[in-house]
């Protein structure tokens, strides 16, 4: 692996997590140093005095090093460095050197080391961003830890342009407790619905019958896309539907007013949310005195001043519920891993002072008053700080198991730039049939645009390509020989051309009767050629310039199947086929060729916990399963991805800055607070539960874990959702046939 320089310094001024940083840097020192370091003192205290992150070599007990992601500056008379020795002096404990070792870059180290040594007459070296690149670059074996940590902990992903972030996915709970949620309780569609409920509310607020202030369901949609950002699966016929839930009579939470279809809140929702408003706009503002006196008493005590303060205290709010959300607020509801929560306090607060753009004076004394503070409201706080807490505990779980987390947002964002998939027809058909549908319910569509703006590489091969050349033939011979001459009888209503069986035949019918298109050939011209002439060419260009999908050739990959393998599996899939021969040699070609990808690219070994590389993106359910009774255990792991999964969990996974104006707009603030009215019971037992379950288990142990619940989500439809993934046309062809049994 060649190491970019520019690269090791973004790598290592990336590193939030002072637990990442601390075992990358043990690392890199036992080698550089050929010793072994062990912790000094205790943390009894949770780090008020005690010897977080501080170490003594193990021959050398009175050399001590400091590792911290805190930047020092050498202005500072008061920092990480001086209090550390500070510590160590009140312990009793004799330095004859201190090292202070941090992934940020020390402007003027000679100074800083100078007055130090002035001040305790001990030697002072510090190892910065600096060190460690020369060490990186220069060292083969400091690279090698390099190049190994960058491949566990560096992740690349699209958002729209290449981020990088550091981050480790195995032993964070969160990704443990959501693919286990997603995976073993079947999705989380009902914590869905609770939160759009809630929005929906939101979006009313102000609404009401006497005052005749009213909101149709498209302002309501609209004000919701202002509220948040949450990228839920059809979002739109979702807030239609829990429109109309909440507006039944059982409910009666919303009151719709059928002739002008508008909406607006009930007396009795109005009342309802108006002392839920008043309860919780109080709450809030007691929480701020009430923090604002706690900060001020804490500054008094070190003898220090500092103004808006309290602005300072509400980022490492925020930054604890955006850093460490799970367990913060497990913690906060349950009284769960107050460990675990006190261990990463001291970074995030350093964190937030460091790079606050208010200007701050005395650091050192501001990092630990906020940090003696947001100790003493989560650990010892009043009832109104706890409710407080607990509110926006709450409204993190929803947004927790709403796919809503920076950490879970990464992983799957980090997922989709490490998959290649080929795509079958199954769903690019569907695609190319929503051509003249409305954006809204392209699903297909966006599925394809979506995984490609999150990064995944999209390809076909001459299998796909062949399959995608005999339907257009076909249904272009379909089109002339049943329904050229009797177009009239499919152009009088919807219900009519929708009992086509032809999707692509249907979908020009249907743009044809909206007057988007006015022959059968001018529909195809959009996709091909209509003289078919030139119809591979043509295909592959228009999916190569609409979807970025690449066309890559079974000889350019130098893939030899075996001719036995695939004449077992295409005589073992004709029935299930139907007997389209067609059909049954391009998915058994297919299916063969992306096991033969993976074998060739190894990867069983090097695909970690997220899973395999190479996929086949399809709605097919039959082929794995000849695969499996053909071939016994050799093919065992499936390689065909849900598109559910593509859908929702790729397409739709949201973007960073997404997720960052989201939790600055409800960590903390009234609308967090009040969100947490609508959390459905029982959700924080699940998480706490699962979080116990994940610091219980051996390590190794759960990164086999995550590999195996990634790869069910990708592949299981059971897994995903109840619902069958369709296109728009297959769900009102569902509607008409209800109405026909209805009626």
């Amino acid at each position: 692996m060649i190491i970019d320089e520019k690269a090791v310094r973004i790598v290592l001024n990336d590193m939030p997590d002072g637990f990442i940083f601390e075992h990358f840097s043990k690392k890199i020192f036992s080698i550089v140093f050929g010793d072994e370091f062990i912790p000094v003192g205790g943390s009894g205290d949770q780090g008020i005095d005690g010897f977080q992150q501080v170490y003594t070599r193990k021959d050398h007990a009175k050399l001590i090093y400091q590792i911290s992601t805190e930047i020092v500056h050498w202005k500072q008379e008061k920092s990480k460095i001086t209090n550390t020795q500070d510590k160590l002096v009140a312990n009793n404990i004799n330095v004859d050197k201190l090292n202070y070792i941090t992934n940020r870059k020390v402007e003027r180290k000679d100074t800083i080391q100078d007055n130090f040594y002035k001040k305790y007459k001990i030697a002072l070296t510090i190892y910065d961003m600096e060190w460690f690149a020369s060490n990186i670059l220069a060292d083969t074996r400091v690279s090698d830890v390099y190049t190994s940590f960058v491949q566990t902990h560096v992740h690349e992903y699209q958002q729209p342009t290449k981020l990088i972030e550091v981050a480790e996915f195995s032993s964070d709970p969160r990704l443990f407790v959501f693919l286990t949620q997603h995976v073993d309780e079947g999705g989380s569609e009902e914590i869905e619905d609770s939160v759009l409920d809630g929005l929906i509310l939101f979006a009313l607020e102000g609404t009401s019958s006497d005052s005749m202030i009213f909101k149709s369901e498209i302002e309501i949609k609209n004000r919701i896309r202002e509220l948040t950002k949450f990228s839920l699966p059809n979002i739109d016929s979702r807030i239609t539907n829990r429109l109309i839930s909440l507006s039944a009579k059982d409910k009666h939470k919303v009151k719709h007013h059928t002739k002008e279809n508008v909406f607006c809140l009930p007396y009795s929702t109005i009342i309802e949310l108006a002392q839920r408003d008043i309860k919780n706009s109080q709450l809030r503002k007691d929480f701020e005195n009430e923090c604002k006196y706690l900060l001020n008493t804490n500054l008094k005590l070190l003898g220090t001043k500092a103004v808006n303060i309290f602005e300072i205290f509400e980022e490492v709010i925020h930054s604890v519920y955006y850093r460490q959300g799970l367990e913060f607020s497990d913690f906060i509801i349950n009284g769960i891993n107050k460990e675990v929560v006190d261990d990463t306090l001291r970074t995030i607060v350093a964190r937030v002072v460091d790079d606050s753009t208010k200007k701050i004076q005395n650091k050192s004394n501001i990092k630990t008053a906020l940090l003696m503070s947001i100790r003493e409201v989560a650990y010892n706080g009043t009832e109104v700080q706890r409710e407080y807490l607990r509110k926006l505990s709450k409204t993190y779980m929803m947004v927790f198991l709403t796919q809503n987390d920076p950490k879970i947002s990464m992983f799957f964002k980090t997922l989709a730039n490490k998959l290649t998939v080929f795509v079958g027809t199954s769903i690019i058909i569907p695609a190319l049939s929503e051509y003249y549908l409305s954006n809204e319910n392209k699903r297909f569509w966006n599925l394809l645009k979506g995984a490609k703006t999150s990064g995944v590489t999209l390809k076909v091969n001459e299998f796909i390509i062949d399959e995608l050349v005999s339907h257009f033939k076909g249904i272009t011979n379909t089109y002339k020989s049943l329904y050229k001459n009797i177009e009239q009888e499919y152009l009088e209503d919807d219900i009519a051309l929708l009992y086509i069986e032809e999707i692509l035949i249907r979908a020009y019918f249907y743009a044809k009767r909206r007057k988007h298109i006015k022959s059968f050939d001018a529909f195809l011209m959009k996709f091909i050629d209509p003289d078919l002439t030139s119809i591979k060419e043509d295909i592959i260009l228009f999916l190569k310039e609409e979807f970025e999908i690449e066309y890559v050739s079974t000889a350019s990959q130098k893939i030899v199947l075996d001719e036995q393998e695939v004449n077992l599996l295409i005589n073992h899939l004709k029935d299930k086929k139907k007997n389209n021969i067609k059909k049954t040699e391009a998915d058994a070609k297919l299916i063969l060729y992306v096991y033969k990808i993976r074998e060739q690219n190894n990867e069983t070994d090097s695909s970690g916990i997220f899973g395999y590389k190479t996929w086949w993106l399809s709605q097919d359910i039959n082929t794995f399963k000849s695969v499996q009774e053909v071939f016994d255990d050799k093919y065992q792991v499936s390689c065909y991805m849900r598109s559910d999964f593509m859908y929702k969990y790729i397409s739709l996974s949201p973007h960073k800055k997404d997720v960052d104006e989201l939790y600055k707009k409800c960590f903390p603030s009234l609308m967090g607070v009040n969100l947490s009215y609508h959390i459905p019971k029982g959700v924080s037992a699940y998480v706490s539960q699962k979080i116990i379950e994940h610091k219980d288990t051996n390590p190794l142990i759960i990164k086999r874990i995550l590999k195996k619940l990634t790869s069910k989500l990708m592949t299981s439809i059971d897994s995903i959702s109840n619902k069958e993934f369709k296109t728009y046309f297959d769900d009102e062809m569902e509607k008409v046939s209800k109405e026909h049994i209805i009626n």
